[in-house]
């Protein structure tokens, strides 16, 4: 038996918390609805959940997210989310600048989960969703993310894509021809889309370059910007390497941000 009668608040902010984990977005009012609260009193909890650092609010559509602090207290976060709602607005200022689309992704094993894309306002008609897993050894977000993630992940990266039968993983099979790949995205701050992968998947006729987003120096994500292939590759860099950079480091900031309101 407890010492104290349940504090009525808390764990009313917990139901709240709850019902904000368990979706993927969610508005104030279905968030009042599923906590059996009026919107007023939602509201209070939410934006105290958002002061703590748990919650996110998408400005776009007015719905919530949890965030990763969340992480602290469940597994059943999913990281895709907060880099999603986070990158959403600089990823289509980057569009507006460069016309080009853009991805951001975070890593999963043997591919990279796009969080979020500006695909859909681009000129280029080629889906990628949210959730839609690029295998890592093949794309752009995929070897900017290994050329600065740690050694455990690089490791299950290619143990896993080793285990699959695609031309672009024979890079997981050959350790040497890897870390030289790596060591170049390293040394020009870019990677670029294999080129089997561009010709299975695209035939050829779209191509991309990608970054990494870092925090405290280590991958936490990547972002790209694709392109048909009128474009070449010192016209990218030239063009739009910089804005892609700048891009990175003001999602890395606004991630850090997230998880520590108060610093």
């Amino acid at each position: 038996m407890p010492s104290y009668r349940p504090v009525n608040a808390v764990l009313r902010a917990l139901k709240v918390l709850n019902v904000v984990n368990s979706r993927r977005q969610s508005t104030v009012s279905e968030i009042a609805r599923a906590s059996g609260l009026t919107s007023s009193t939602a509201v209070r909890f939410l934006e105290t959940l958002e002061s703590a650092g748990y919650v996110l609010k998408d400005t776009s559509n007015a719905a919530y997210v949890v965030s990763g602090k969340v992480l602290e207290l469940s597994s059943g976060f999913e990281a895709y989310r907060e880099m999603g709602v986070i990158a959403g607005p600089f990823l289509y200022a980057l569009q507006r600048e460069i016309s080009w689309p853009s991805d951001v992704a975070v890593f999963d094993r043997d591919a990279m989960i796009v969080a979020e894309t500006s695909r859909s306002e681009s000129r280029l008609f080629y889906p990628r969703p949210p959730g839609f897993r690029a295998p890592i050894m093949g794309t752009s977000l995929g070897l900017a993310y290994l050329a600065f993630c740690t050694e455990s992940e690089l490791q299950t990266a290619v143990e896993v894509s080793a285990q699959v039968a695609e031309p672009w993983n024979d890079l997981a099979r050959d350790r040497g021809k890897l870390q030289g790949v790596l060591a170049r995205v390293r040394e020009c701050g870019y990677a670029v889309m294999s080129q089997e992968y561009s010709a299975l998947v695209y035939n050829r006729a779209i191509w991309a370059i990608a970054v990494p987003i870092l925090l405290a120096g280590q991958a936490i994500a990547s972002i790209n910007v694709t392109m048909n292939r009128e474009v070449s590759e010192n016209e990218a860099t030239s063009k739009y390497l910089a804005s892609l950079q700048r891009t990175a480091a003001r999602i890395s900031q606004a991630i850090d941000k997230a998880r520590h309101p108060s610093g």
